[in-house]
């Protein structure tokens, strides 16, 4: 065993002030930079509006709507390029490499659906694939297996049924290859191992954080986790070091762990709020971004032996902290965020380490 280390966040923290703040007109909760294009962004909205044709009783409408700006990383302002009506989205994520000269934006919906939007090129964007991975419930999170790996690509989605499944992009066809009722209750997040995409971590609202095998077709999880206090809704590995991954929880800690030894995580951050999202920074190896929900968002460094540090803190005066991203081009300070309620988007700097 390793020796728990927790740490809650202390005033070590710089609170960082947004140079840009944009009202979107919806409830934001994902932002997300084009790995191949870095000034290109995209935005996702999810917003609840009453049925016009609905009774008092009818359940809401689930509205979203993708918006793609240019980002411009001198000045930190962004121009809207276009923007689609569609279901409303829980999560995005653009796949690290070119497929078939195609950026592609993976969009998961509150219809429960996986959509592939072809977004990175001159044109208007188009959606080129859509597939119904959950019935009648929420698709809550996606990842794809070719940051590291470009071979055939994966995309592993969770939903409100608690099932993850895997599908594979052939062309622009996606088929299921692998499923499994990972939790009991809502599986908000799931995530590769980018080191070995035939592992797959998933975390539930049943407190629950578990390790799958995906050659294996059987519903037994190679580890379940029972360290959180709270439902887990964030999961990164870190794709610059192997072994390394980042998870968080309503319970307000980012845990750090080395996954052979997943008995306990190695280190334990209190950042003050829930952690709907954690990104790794995409060319630094330790900085690590989390998007704190009432408390902000915040910036942690994590060393080799991953102790991790609160390094920076955007208040959100309570706002609901929901999508974080790292601006995609080396050396670039930038981060895009958004809260919820307030529908904003927020354009920051970080200091980087010299």
């Amino acid at each position: 065993g390793y020796g728990l280390n927790f740490i809650c966040h202390s005033t070590m923290a710089a609170e960082i002030e947004a140079k840009h703040k944009l009202d979107v007109d919806y409830t934001a909760d994902s932002v997300e930079y084009c790995p191949q294009t870095p000034e290109l962004m995209a935005l996702g909205l999810y917003q609840l509006k009453d049925d016009p044709n609905g009774t008092e009783e009818s359940p809401k409408l689930r509205l979203g709507r993708l918006i793609l700006w240019t980002f411009n990383d001198e000045s930190g302002t962004v121009e809207e390029l276009e923007r689609h009506e569609m279901n409303a989205i829980l999560d995005m994520k653009w796949s690290r490499a070119h497929i078939n000269d195609k950026s592609l934006l993976g969009i998961v919906t509150a219809s429960g659906h996986l959509d592939l939007w072809n977004a990175g090129n001159q044109e208007t964007a188009t959606k080129l694939t859509s597939v119904q991975v959950a019935e009648d419930q929420l698709a809550l999170s996606l990842d794809w297996s070719n940051r590291l790996e470009h071979s055939c690509p994966r995309i592993v989605v969770s939903d409100q049924n608690g099932d993850v499944s895997e599908w594979q992009l052939d062309e622009d066809r996606l088929t299921e290859t692998w499923r499994v009722q990972a939790h009991q209750y809502p599986a908000w997040i799931c995530a590769y191992d980018y080191h070995d995409t035939n592992v797959v971590f998933s975390g539930g609202d049943d407190c629950r954080l578990k390790v799958w095998d995906t050659r294996t077709s059987g519903a037994k999880p190679s580890l379940v986790n029972k360290q959180h206090m709270m439902g887990v809704c964030s999961i990164q590995s870190n794709p610059h070091r192997e072994h390394q991954l980042a998870t968080g929880s309503y319970d307000e800690s980012v845990r750090v762990w080395d996954n052979r030894a997943m008995r306990s995580p190695i280190s334990e951050t209190c950042v003050g709020g829930g952690i709907w999202r954690l990104k790794w920074h995409p060319y630094l190896p330790n900085l690590l971004l989390s998007a704190s929900m009432h408390n902000g968002f915040h910036v942690l460094d994590v060393k080799k032996d991953n102790m991790a540090t609160v390094v920076g803190h955007l208040d959100t005066a309570g706002e609901l902290a929901y999508g974080a991203d790292w601006h995609n081009k080396q050396g670039s300070p930038w981060v895009g965020s958004c809260t919820f309620y307030n529908h904003q988007m927020q354009l920051w700097q970080v200091e980087l380490p010299a």
